[in-house]
C-alpha cells in the first residue's frame, strides 16, 4: 500500500515542491487526496481478503475461482476511477 501511494503521489509532491506551488496553499487538497486514496486501498484490501473468500469460496479441487478473479478486476476498475477522480 505504501509503494502504490508513493508511486501515485510522489511525482505530484515533487512537482508541487519543484514548481513553487506552495504559494497557492494547496496542502489541504494534497492531504485530502492522500487520505481518500488510503481509505479506498484499505477498503479494497478488506473486500479482497475477507469478503471475497466468504462470498465466493474456492472449491476443494482448485483454489482458483473465476468469480474471485472477476471481483478483483471490478475492484481494480473502481480503483482506477478513484485515482481519476483524485487527480482531476
Amino acid at each position: 500500500m505504501i509503494n502504490s501511494m508513493m508511486l501515485t503521489f510522489g511525482p505530484l509532491v515533487a512537482t508541487y515542491q519543484g514548481f513553487n506551488l506552495k504559494q497557492f496553499n494547496a496542502y489541504g487538497v494534497v492531504l485530502f487526496s492522500m487520505g481518500y486514496y488510503t481509505l479506498s486501498q484499505v477498503a479494497k484490501f478488506i473486500i479482497l481478503a475477507i469478503l471475497a473468500p466468504l462470498i465466493f469460496p474456492p472449491t476443494e479441487e482448485s483454489i482458483y475461482s473465476s468469480d474471485q478473479e472477476m471481483l478483483k478486476a471490478v475492484l481494480s476498475m473502481v480503483e482506477i476511477f478513484v485515482l481519476y477522480y483524485l487527480l482531476s
